[in-house]
């Protein structure tokens, strides 16, 4: 086919290897991908899977290496709309349960997310997605964070934090504003009064079973 560019020439070579079929799809050709540029449409056999996660696994050739701005939105880009299988979201969950950030590691996640301020809209993405969380799941987290922020060596960490630090007049204006609308929702008092009233119950049954104990 003279004459074609090379776009031309890839969009007709996809034509031709859906319309003859891959061997994959129940036809006779035996190309690997789709055709055109790149690799799409490639399906990895689990040998080539188990080849390349041995591969990668321990590689630290990359270790250091800072990728581009441009680059992280390229694969940002790529990622929109993906969803995992339950079965990736289970192996994922089995692999990170007991796993504990390195200090080096914590320092170096504090150090990317210091200073950077979420636009409005991943704001509004992220109360979206905590509403609209099963009441289980934020239960479990609620209760986890609970047993989490009494451990001492976190109190210490969040104190060791908190020390010394003071809030802008800007960051003050902005929590006093959030709290006014808060207490102003009749919803939010409800759950402040109802969780005021726990808190001051299980302090009175605490102190009542000191003073039973003396």
């Amino acid at each position: 086919m003279e004459g074609l560019s090379e776009d031309e020439a890839f969009e007709l070579e996809k034509f031709l290897i859906s319309f003859i079929g891959r061997e994959i799809h129940g036809g006779p050709l035996v190309n690997l991908t789709d055709g055109g540029e790149g690799s799409s449409g490639l399906v990895h056999t689990e040998e080539n899977r188990e080849f390349f996660r041995r591969l990668h696994t321990g590689n630290k050739y990359r270790k250091g290496c800072i990728t581009s701005p441009e680059s992280r939105e390229l694969q940002r880009q790529a990622k929109l709309g993906q969803t995992l299988a339950d079965e990736h979201r289970k192996k994922i969950g089995e692999s990170l349960k007991g796993r504990q950030k390195s200090p080096e590691e914590c320092a170096a996640i504090s150090a990317g997310k210091l200073g950077k301020k979420a636009s409005d809209e991943t704001k509004a993405i992220l109360k979206a997605s905590n509403r609209s969380r099963d009441p289980e799941v934020r239960e479990r987290i609620r209760q986890a964070t609970i047993v989490a922020m009494n451990r001492p060596d976190v109190k210490e960490k969040v104190s060791a934090a908190s020390r010394g630090r003071r809030h802008s007049p800007e960051t003050i204006a902005k929590r006093a504003e959030s709290l006014r609308k808060a207490f102003a929702d009749p919803e939010t008092k409800k759950r402040l009064s109802e969780a005021l009233k726990a808190s001051w119950a299980r302090r009175k049954a605490a102190q009542q079973g000191i003073e039973d104990e003396n």
